[in-house]
This record gives structure tokens, sequence and C-alpha cells, in this order.
């Protein structure tokens, strides 16, 4: 018997894009595998940092919900308006746009761990996650059949990034 191997030949990307791609997986194994841990909420000052520390502590693995803002069901605004109002006491509006438009916020173009990374047009969000500090990685609540934990933005980047006032 004699089988015929067909092979198909796609165009590879670049390798900066397969390089890219590569740390982003082996940053999410790495966090899936615990690893990785994010620091205690208690290490740090920076409030974008302690409200990430209390998202990845208090709301990994919850389902997403449309309008969820815990403490069993996230949605991305929830998960980031929940996030700061438990660990900072500072209370953003369950919103993308109303977030930007809070007056709470300020764009940074040197987005650290803990700011706020949005999607979608700049004067209207319609996605947000936090800054992990890891290549391409955000945390929050990305979409309906996945649970709030972190996920990469390598093909869908971020519009903006901002940070408390």
């Amino acid at each position: 018997m004699h089988y015929r191997l067909l092979v198909i030949v796609a165009p590879l990307p670049c390798r900066d894009m397969i390089r890219h791609a590569l740390a982003s997986l082996a940053a999410l194994a790495c966090l899936a595998a615990g690893l990785l841990a994010a620091p205690t909420a208690e290490a740090t000052t920076d409030p974008g940092a302690a409200a990430l520390n209390w998202a990845e502590t208090h709301a990994t693995g919850h389902p997403f919900a449309f309008g969820g803002a815990g403490p069993i069901t996230y949605d991305c605004s929830g998960t980031v308006m929940a996030a700061f109002a438990h660990a900072d006491g500072i209370m953003l509006p369950h919103n993308t746009v109303a977030m930007v438009d809070s007056g709470l916020l300020v764009r940074t173009t040197h987005p650290q761990r803990g700011d706020i990374a949005m999607w979608g047009p700049v004067d209207a969000p319609s996605h947000a996650g936090f800054v992990t500090g890891w290549p391409d990685i955000a945390f929050g609540a990305e979409n309906i059949g996945i649970r709030v934990g972190w996920y990469s933005w390598q093909y869908w980047p971020p519009t903006a990034f901002y940070k408390l006032r």
C-alpha cells in the first residue's frame, strides 16, 4: 500500500512574530502552572498594582457574564471596577466609556503593572483589562465562555492605556 503525502506550504510569519507569540504562550503556561504568581496586595502602594493583585487573587477562574461585577461573575469593566473598589476604595464606573470620561483616569504611553488597557476607539472603548507587566498579557474578563484570568493581546492589541490620576 502506498500513501501520498500532500504538503501545503504556507508562508511563515516573520521570526520576531513567532518569538513574540512563543514568549506570550510561555508566560501564560507559567501562570497557568502556578510557576508565576502575583505579589500580594500589601507589597505595593500603587493603586493599580494593588487592584490587579486583588483581581488575580479574588476573581481568577470566575465566569464571564455581561454586567457582572462579582463576587460570582464578572465582565471586563466589572473586573476593573471591583478590583479598584476592593483594593483601594476607588469607585470607577461600570462601563468602559464612563471610566474614560470619569476624570479619574489619565492616558499613559508607558503602561505599568496595574494600569488599565482599553480596546476599541480611544474615545469610546469597548473592552478593558489590566496590564500585567508580562509581554502582551492582560488580566481580566475577556468574553463569554472564558473565565476571568490572563489572556494574550498579541492579535488584538490595546488602543490606549490609562492609570489613575
